[in-house]
């Protein structure tokens, strides 16, 4: 049987299957690049805004940037994560 795909938390490293929580550099302007990183929950979620000065962050200013990379994220699937190696 295949192994189920699963999402690595950004902090912890905990696998898990489903991912509601997960940071989006879409909302911050120091992000020429589109960045998204899942966590398992918000222990993690609220760990890592701290140890990251998130609050510190300025805030992207509307229009946000157009184009693939940029669309709204709705939802994650584990394979938008894996890697090629």
């Amino acid at each position: 049987m295949e192994e189920q795909l699963k999402f690595t938390c950004g902090q912890c490293q905990t696998k898990f299957l489903d991912c509601i929580y997960w940071f989006d550099s879409l909302y911050y302007a120091k992000f020429d690049h589109r960045k998204i990183i899942p966590f398992c929950g918000p222990k993690c979620v609220d760990t890592w805004h701290k140890e990251n000065n998130v609050r510190d962050w300025e805030l992207r200013k509307q229009p946000y940037p157009k184009g693939e990379e940029w669309d709204r994220v709705m939802f994650l699937h584990p394979h938008m994560f894996q890697s090629n190696d």
